[in-house]
């Protein structure tokens, strides 16, 4: 909990959490990453950035 707590604590919290939340968003499909989306104003806009598109499987549609 401690390097969590610092790492909040930062100014940089913000871009901290976004990076968290790239990290695991990362792991989702396409569906499930157009899902999450939907979840609030922060989630809509991660969904854009190109790091989540490069490593996407648009194969197996």
């Amino acid at each position: 909990m401690g390097q969590v707590h610092t790492l909040l604590k930062g100014r940089n919290a913000v871009f901290s959490v976004n990076e968290l939340l790239l990290g695991i968003f990362s792991y989702l499909n396409l569906a499930d990453l157009l899902k999450i989306s939907k979840v609030c104003q922060r989630w809509h806009r991660l969904k854009w950035l190109e790091l989540l598109w490069q490593s996407l499987d648009l194969v197996a549609i």
